[in-house]
């Protein structure tokens, strides 16, 4: 039963990120390492104006669903002190993996994907002019599990 580890994770992962009954989570902005398996990534809104990001920002995050194919980032609203508060996106664990791209200004990502199970993004604001920030959508490509097949003991045996 042990061996078949991989497969009952695959299996609570499909199911988890393939459920619509699962609760949407929101996750904003900040230093850290989450699992999402559907929600919504946001700025910090630690602004004065709960909507906003705040000024000296300096953060990393990075999303993480084991197992998964890819994460995709689907940014609905963008928007930061042109070329002054920059959001990079990496394709990977943290900021060292293959980055994706770097956004500032009112034209956004769009929809960006990573590769595998990993999506890093880093956000640095400086101290003066600030914007909304920006929301995005997160969607996780499942790998479906392998039915795993059990073998009739011969009854000589």
């Amino acid at each position: 039963m042990l061996r078949n580890w991989k497969f009952w994770i695959m299996s609570f992962l499909w199911l988890c990120c393939n459920n619509d009954v699962i609760s949407q989570t929101t996750i904003t902005q900040q230093n850290g390492r989450f699992r999402i398996c559907k929600g919504t990534v946001t700025d910090s809104d630690n602004a004065l104006n709960r909507s906003d990001y705040d000024h000296n920002e300096n953060s990393t995050l990075t999303l993480s669903v084991p197992g998964a194919k890819s994460i995709t980032l689907n940014f609905s609203s963008f928007c930061t002190e042109k070329d002054n508060d920059i959001l990079r996106i990496f394709n990977g664990k943290d900021t060292f993996a293959k980055l994706i791209g770097a956004w500032s200004g009112n034209v956004g990502p769009g929809r960006v994907s990573s590769s595998d199970s990993q999506i890093t993004l880093h956000f640095k604001s400086d101290k003066s002019i600030k914007c909304f920030g920006w929301k995005a959508s997160v969607l996780v490509q499942t790998i479906k599990p392998t039915p795993f097949k059990f073998l009739q003991a011969s009854a000589g045996l």
